[in-house]
């Protein structure tokens, strides 16, 4: 039989499940949202890019026609040249023209390279909260599995350290921004641990578990749960220090 403490939670737990699911979903918009960030800080680089290519150019430009210039007095001269054929007075305001076309597509391209960067570890930083959201979320679908009960729990089974969504984050997304990181290793091991206590729990049932028995056992879930949180965190905080520059 079932203790009174535990029917209380169960019912709990019941009542919630619906404002889980709008969490949810609020959750698939924001990751919605960093992709579109993640993109247009792509679009964003590759415009800088083109715009420092011309930049370039125009350097090349300026450099031609200053070695001209120099030559002006010699007997290297070509008369057929249009800008050799220009006055003192024009050569000086062409180039001075080109020179400040140059200086401000190279300034516009190196600020438009640090809003690309700022947005892309803005987008970063989403990704970051997007996933404590999405573990927060599973982390009550498994205290509400291991208190309800029922096909649920055998289900929970099935989503290993691999396929669960932070898993799926830590060898995609985090994996290609983070592996370089001691914290991500640690983030690993702890996120194993985690799932380990899960299929121990569920494996036990909480069927004839005392209360307080069930409590130590959330508890010991709940402490590994706040550690991968702070781990992220610790992300988060690597990520901000790097955009910190760019926003200045």
């Amino acid at each position: 039989m079932v203790p009174e403490n535990t029917e209380k939670l169960q019912h709990i737990y019941r009542l919630q499940q619906s404002k889980l699911v709008n969490i949810g979903h609020l959750t698939e918009n924001l990751g919605n949202i960093q992709e579109s960030l993640e993109i247009f800080s792509t679009e964003q680089k590759a415009l800088a890019g083109e715009l420092e290519s011309s930049t370039n150019k125009i350097r090349g430009v300026i450099r031609r026609l200053e070695q001209k210039t120099n030559k002006e007095n010699s007997n290297e001269n070509n008369p057929d040249d249009d800008y050799e054929s220009l006055s003192s007075a024009r050569k000086k305001s062409l180039l001075q023209t080109l020179r400040e076309v140059h200086d401000t597509s190279s300034s516009v391209a190196k600020g438009v390279y640090r809003l690309s960067a700022s947005h892309k570890h803005s987008a970063e930083l989403l990704d970051l909260s997007v996933i404590v959201v999405k573990h927060f979320l599973w982390r009550e679908r498994v205290f509400m599995a291991i208190i309800l009960g029922g096909h649920d729990n055998e289900a929970l089974k099935q989503v290993s350290v691999r396929s669960c969504a932070l898993g799926r984050w830590y060898d995609g997304r985090g994996k290609k921004a983070y592996s370089h990181l001691q914290v991500y290793r640690s983030l690993g091991d702890v996120h194993s641990r985690y799932h380990s206590v899960i299929n121990e729990l569920i494996d036990k049932g909480i069927e004839g578990m005392a209360f307080s028995e069930l409590s130590a056992e959330l508890a010991k879930l709940e402490m590994l749960s706040q550690q991968l949180v702070g781990l992220i965190g610790q992300i988060h905080r690597h990520v901000a220090l790097l955009q910190s520059p760019s926003t200045d």
